[in-house]
């Protein structure tokens, strides 16, 4: 889970309810900028067994800092670290990660043969979404789909807030540059578009 220290305390409350309804199944992770962590919430992580990773060390930051904010205004830029991490993770040896969003609130088990992908790069809740009601023009589209930043005839997006990852995947397939490229691409031929991140999964559908 990652993004500026605003997402410290719902995050914590989110990966506490997944811990506690999947004992010892996952290791859990945060990511944010280290300057902001306190020492209140180094001691909570660590109550919580949850380790900290500092965004620098995703060696991503100069890639995003300069790209636009979607257009909701809701999320910081370093949201899209959350897309950097299956690879970082697989670094430390791990061929698996689900990415959460802050605002989940686990009540049950998770089924991990209906959450973890087994032959794609990223597995989630599939829903259709008119793409041109979210702001991006039909040219615009063609376009990404000449440029191989969308897959052509996709019709649905993969939500977001709740996505499995087989990080190998993910390296091998470039992941991250190319989701980079896909919202950099929507963000700037299409400035008023909403659901950038989102829209950028396309690739991947």
């Amino acid at each position: 889970m990652a993004g500026d220290e605003r997402i410290f305390f719902p995050a914590l409350v989110a990966l506490d309810s997944i811990a506690t309804q999947n004992p010892g199944a996952f290791d859990a992770f945060m990511c944010f900028d280290a300057s902001k962590l306190t020492g209140e919430m180094s001691e909570a992580l660590d109550h919580h067994k949850i380790t900290f990773i500092d965004a620098a060390d995703l060696n991503v930051m100069n890639q995003i800092s300069t790209l636009p904010k979607m257009k909701e205004g809701r999320w910081p830029i370093e949201i899209l670290l959350n897309w950097a991490l299956p690879e970082y993770l697989l670094g430390l040896g791990y061929k698996q990660s689900i990415k959460v969003d802050y605002d989940i609130l686990c009540i049950k088990k998770y089924n991990l043969d209906e959450v973890l992908p087994k032959s794609c790069i990223a597995r989630g809740l599939l829903l259709n979404i008119n793409i041109e009601k979210e702001g991006i023009s039909a040219e615009a589209e063609q376009k990404a789909i000449q440029q191989k930043l969308f897959k052509p005839g996709v019709k649905a997006y993969m939500n977001a807030g709740f996505v499995g990852f087989d990080n190998e995947k993910c390296r091998k397939n470039k992941f991250f540059s190319k989701l980079l490229a896909a919202y950099s691409f929507i963000t700037s031929s299409c400035p008023k578009a909403k659901l950038a991140v989102i829209s950028s999964l396309k690739l991947y559908l």
